[in-house]
């Protein structure tokens, strides 16, 4: 029993403790002749988890061409989306909320930050040294917030360098605002359009 009771308040504690503490999302593109782009997430007192995506080049095809290379559940879900939009005044309401909801989450983040690093410079020493220039009067005026960072190279010519979107936010507060944005969903009529899709089988389903 007395185990029991120790188990629960820990997980009380856990589940307030990753609801209620800050978590840092950070975001960063970097281009060294390829754009690549990397996901860190961290709660404190832990270390960074990161994550890095490097971009692949991809051939141009066609929307039905690419409709058809999508697999089933992506299909019927995309055909799902359309048979939506064919009721207007649901379309709107769902658009209108969805806005609303975005909205509402740029308003989640405690802490916002930019930094833009850069190294290297352009084919004239001339350009290089304006752009230094440049970078040196807007840190004067730029807020604590926003971080500039350069590295002029007069006989390069070429920049690279990586800007990242960082931001501080509470999972309790994201989660409020997923909460308040399925309460305002018409449920009924989406519920009643889903099961009639079904039934008139609007998807695509094609092999």
């Amino acid at each position: 029993m007395i185990s029991g009771g120790i188990i629960f308040i820990a997980f009380i504690i856990i589940v307030a403790y990753v609801l209620f503490v800050p978590i840092l999302f950070r975001i960063q593109f970097v281009y060294d002749g390829n754009l690549n782009k990397n996901l860190g997430f961290r709660v404190f007192p832990f270390a960074e988890f990161k994550l890095a995506f490097k971009r692949k080049t991809t051939k141009s095809i066609s929307q039905n061409h690419y409709f058809q290379t999508l697999p089933a559940k992506k299909r019927k879900l995309t055909s799902f989306i359309h048979f939506i939009m064919a009721d207007i005044d649901l379309f709107k309401k769902l658009l209108f909320e969805s806005i609303r909801f975005f909205w509402r989450l740029t308003r989640v983040p405690e802490q916002r930050q930019l930094q833009l690093s850069l190294a290297g410079g352009l084919d004239s020493p001339h350009l290089t040294g304006q752009i230094y220039g440049l970078v040196c009067a807007a840190q004067a005026v730029l807020p604590e917030s926003i971080s500039i960072d350069y590295k002029p190279d007069f006989l390069g010519e070429r920049l690279i360098g990586d800007i990242a979107l960082g931001c501080k936010f509470r999972l309790a507060a994201f989660i409020k605002e997923i909460i308040i944005f399925i309460i305002k969903l018409p449920k009924i009529r989406l519920i009643k359009l889903a099961v009639k899709f079904r039934k008139e089988g609007k998807y695509a389903d094609q092999n």
